[in-house]
């Protein structure tokens, strides 16, 4: 049975109403002290028990800051290529481990693993950071990227015809998106349509279709016109890696014209 803790009335409570003077003073003294460490207990729990709510909600912080630390190092590790290749391995299995342990990562660090590894070949290893990365972008209603990053992994997996097949269906998208420009704002960028010319004509190149590439690089010629800014980035992101790419297109029209 529950105790009930009888509530010992105050001395105020109980002295006679006719006069002030005939309250007991002594008893008033005792019956604040003894409320008075009834409180200071009190207090004193409060006090210990945010104390240790502090404690524990620092200590948590701290922890995930420690997480994050470490996923960044490894991260950094992972994506030099002068490591050796069995400290680069170790370095992913670390990342691997912390996105088990903290989901909120792997925003950040799909996709970048993904590219990581797609660029060096190893595309089975990079698929699952792919798939992770593809899910969250179809989530945020940017499918124009992730079927640009679906055809990244067939090209990957040297599935060129399929991998033309579905950036011709992504071109053929982004058109008819862009026939109403607010949804064209919204749906995709001038970036990513820039990009998905050059890939078409690469895989037109790569298919042998050659009369299809010539008709994209004509289309690219156009984006220049229509889009001078955007195409001044996109080649400077060429020849920050020793390729004209104008000079490339210029070769390849003379050689599908002969």
């Amino acid at each position: 049975m529950k105790k009930h803790h009888k509530h010992l009335p105050s001395p105020f409570e109980t002295a006679p109403s006719s006069s002030f003077f005939n309250i007991d003073w002594d008893t008033i003294s005792h019956w604040i002290s003894e409320h008075l460490k009834e409180g200071i207990i009190g207090v004193s729990a409060l006090f210990f028990l945010l104390a240790l709510l502090y404690y524990l909600m620092f200590g948590h912080l701290q922890n995930i800051e420690a997480d994050y630390f470490k996923a960044s190092t490894a991260f950094q590790t992972f994506s030099n290529s002068t490591e050796t290749a069995e400290t680069r391995q170790t370095a992913l299995n670390t990342l691997d481990t912390l996105l088990a342990q903290r989901p909120e990562l792997h925003a950040v660090y799909d996709g970048l693993i993904a590219q990581i590894l797609i660029n060096e070949g190893r595309i089975q290893e990079a698929e699952p950071f792919a798939r992770s990365a593809l899910f969250r972008t179809q989530k945020n209603d940017l499918s124009h990227y992730t079927d640009f990053a679906q055809t990244t992994l067939l090209i990957g997996e040297k599935k060129f015809d399929e991998a033309l097949a579905k950036t011709e269906a992504l071109t053929q998208k982004m058109t008819e998106s862009s026939q109403n420009h607010h949804l064209a704002k919204q749906s995709f960028g001038e970036t990513l349509l820039a990009f998905n010319l050059l890939r078409l004509a690469m895989l037109d190149q790569k298919t042998g279709s050659t009369q299809k590439e010539l008709k994209t690089w004509e289309t690219w010629e156009s984006f220049h016109q229509n889009y001078p800014a955007t195409y001044e980035k996109v080649v400077r992101q060429f020849e920050m890696h020793k390729i004209s790419l104008a000079d490339y297109v210029a070769n390849r029209q003379k050689i599908l014209k002969k």
